[in-house]
């Protein structure tokens, strides 16, 4: 198989030059060629703090079981993923959670919310001050990991989210 030329198809000729005739090569200066740059897209957590002053926290949001979180439990029943659930509650619990805890009125959850399945990891900048009280508040002795840290701190923000229905 393959592709057919059509028989009235004449092949062009080829221009031979003679090897006296050759051309003077002229060199012109070739800019490099850069990679596009990429605007980095702000959430509403990035756009109050200054770009130098933002502290990178890791978030691990637990999936809880059936009958833990009515708002996530309902998000199942539309249709949502797991995964889907936990980051829209996430979206929605986070501005809320924030400026609770610079007012000092979040309390560490006094017993954990029983998981199932996987959790789901992201990242937000957050200010220093709210790194600080975070940090005095889920790990007063400083011995978490991040990945613990993050832990605690997504599970009070899925319940701040499920809370303020």
């Amino acid at each position: 198989m393959g592709i057919k030329q059509p028989p009235e198809y004449i092949y062009p000729k080829k221009r031979k030059r003679p090897a006296a005739e050759t051309e003077p090569q002229i060199t012109t200066p070739v800019e490099p060629v850069r990679a596009p740059i990429k605007k980095k897209r702000e959430t509403r957590s990035d756009t109050s703090i200054p770009s130098g002053q933002c502290v990178q926290l890791r978030l691990v949001i637990p999936s809880p079981a059936a009958g833990q979180l009515q708002l996530h439990d309902e998000m199942i029943a539309a249709g949502y993923t797991s995964k889907q659930a936990l980051l829209g509650l996430l979206k929605k619990g986070f501005d809320r959670f924030e400026a609770e805890l610079l007012a000092d009125k979040i309390a560490v959850p006094a017993d954990p919310l029983e998981t199932n399945g996987k959790p789901v990891d992201t990242t937000r900048n957050v200010s220093p001050q709210f790194f600080e009280k975070a940090k005095a508040l889920f790990d007063p002795f400083d011995v978490l990991s991040d990945r613990a840290f993050g832990q605690r701190i997504g599970d009070a923000i899925i319940r701040t989210a499920s809370k303020g229905q």
